[in-house]
């Protein structure tokens, strides 16, 4: 039942997403708003427009300002700066624009993501399916990271009879899971800044991927440690029982 739920939702959100505004900004940053001049596409260099916006809290931002017209006269401009487009979600424009006898309403919104852009259906197809794709080989990695041995063989005395090479893939195996992981949270970070039903875990999954990123280069290093100091143990080891071969 919960599998239905979860598919039911990203079908869903991706319907969602391929009717959102085309016109996406990102957040904490300038955004330019054109306005299309309503006489076949141009205006007079009398055309006025004056325009409000409200953010996704419906909070008015701008209240009825005169855009600016552009030197071809096609559209006019409104300007928010980094400050007003901090809220994520969808932002609603209104107003009029005036060109002689002719007048037109103003009524359309704009969306403020993460990454300046929300995704269209194919590319969120291909979204989940790569998502699912890294979490099926980070499944697979992490399993057989528990299930390989990590020690050497021994004898019913507790003394190594044959040295493994296997703690060597259970160490790559270790890196190769940290890796996916992360590579997976990274996704879900883009498709959480996209899709309505995980929009509310973007912080969630923004703080785990910077935690796993920023240790992934001290678990390198230790990693690297790791390995010549087995690689030195094993060396020794090995010496020890060719002696003891020998001795026999």
């Amino acid at each position: 039942m919960n599998n239905k739920k979860i598919l039911a939702i990203m079908f869903m959100s991706i319907f969602l997403i391929s009717l959102a505004s085309a016109l996406t900004f990102k957040q904490n940053e300038q955004a330019d708003i054109n306005i299309i001049c309503i006489n076949a596409g141009y205006c007079t260099a009398s055309a006025i427009c004056n325009a409000s916006v409200f953010d996704p809290d419906n909070i008015v931002i701008l209240d009825g300002v005169q855009a600016t017209q552009s030197p071809s006269l096609a559209y006019h401009n409104i300007t928010l700066n980094s400050t007003q487009t901090t809220k994520l979600g969808q932002y609603n424009v209104g107003g009029f624009c005036k060109d002689g006898s002719v007048t037109q309403v103003i009524d359309f919104n704009f969306e403020v993501t993460k990454i300046g852009k929300i995704l269209e259906t194919k590319e969120s197809l291909i979204y989940f399916i790569l998502a699912f794709g890294v979490l099926l080989l980070f499944i697979l990695s992490f399993y057989f990271m528990i299930m390989t041995p990590y020690g050497n063989e021994i004898d019913d005395k507790g003394a190594v009879m044959k040295i493994s090479k296997l703690k060597y893939v259970k160490i790559g195996l270790i890196l190769l899971t940290w890796v996916l992981l992360t590579w997976f949270l990274n996704i879900l970070i883009g498709l959480s800044d996209n899709f309505v039903s995980l929009t509310m875990y973007y912080g969630f999954f923004g703080f785990i991927f910077e935690t796993m990123n920023n240790l992934a280069l001290p678990l390198g290093i230790f990693l690297l440690v790791l390995s010549g100091f087995e690689i030195v143990k094993d060396t020794n080891i090995h010496k020890e029982i060719s002696k003891f071969g020998s001795a026999k």
